[in-house]
Parts: structure tokens; C-alpha cells; sequence
């Protein structure tokens, strides 16, 4: 199950992990990625505290094209880490501004820590 993998982040590194929470980008405007950290607990129901990971889990009626703008957006308003996950694909990516990119793992250089496809039991 994918959320295996996120609470092992949780509990080994103290890190804050959050699904479906909304994060605000402007004041009149949020994001929900489907699982979210946090070095330290955010405050509030829509939070504007620095986000340190944003993470989409693709599902089969998603539009690749919706997904690559809202995964912009996070970069655009400075969250660090960003990953893009496809269940059905098996497939890995880190997004960037050079665009999305496919990997055998995920990472947190900062906290060693690392997320295969194995770990979220989709291998």
C-alpha cells in the first residue's frame, strides 16, 4: 500500500506527513497533493508554511496535462521536493524546472532517506 512507505518517513525521520492536504499558494488560491511533509507541524486547515515535499499519485482518469500544471505550481511556489507517482505505470518520477523525470527511487538527500517502488508495495 502506498502509505507504507510515507509513514516510515513519518516515523524514522520526524517529518510531518499529511494526505489530501490543502496547502495555499496565494491567498486566493490552494493545491491539495495527495500526500504532503512538513519539517514541523503547519497551523491552520489551509497552511502557507513552507512545504518541504509535495507528492501526486496519478489515477487512471487524471489528465497528464492537469497533472504536469499543478506539479509547476508547487515548484513555482517553492516546494523543494516534488514526485510524481504512477500506480498502474509502476513508475517513479522527480519533477523539477527541467520538467518530470523517471527514477528507481525517491529521496531526501537532506534526511537519507529513500522510497522505492518495492517500499510502496508496487513492484
Amino acid at each position: 500500500m502506498l502509505c507504507i512507505g510515507f509513514t516510515s518517513l513519518f516515523l524514522t525521520k520526524k517529518l510531518h506527513v499529511y494526505s489530501n492536504l490543502h496547502i495555499r499558494m496565494r491567498d486566493d488560491y490552494h493545491q491539495v497533493p495527495n500526500l504532503s511533509a512538513y519539517e514541523s507541524a503547519p497551523e491552520g486547515d489551509i497552511p502557507s508554511t513552507h512545504t518541504l515535499l509535495a507528492v501526486e499519485i496519478a489515477s487512471p482518469d487524471d489528465k497528464f496535462s492537469e497533472t504536469l500544471r499543478k506539479l509547476e505550481e508547487y515548484r513555482r511556489f517553492g516546494i523543494e521536493h516534488i514526485w510524481h507517482i504512477d500506480p498502474e505505470a509502476k513508475r517513479l518520477y522527480r519533477f523539477d524546472s527541467d520538467g518530470l523525470h523517471p527514477v528507481e527511487q525517491l529521496n531526501l538527500p537532506t534526511y537519507n532517506f529513500t522510497l522505492s517502488l518495492t517500499d510502496l508495495d508496487l513492484a
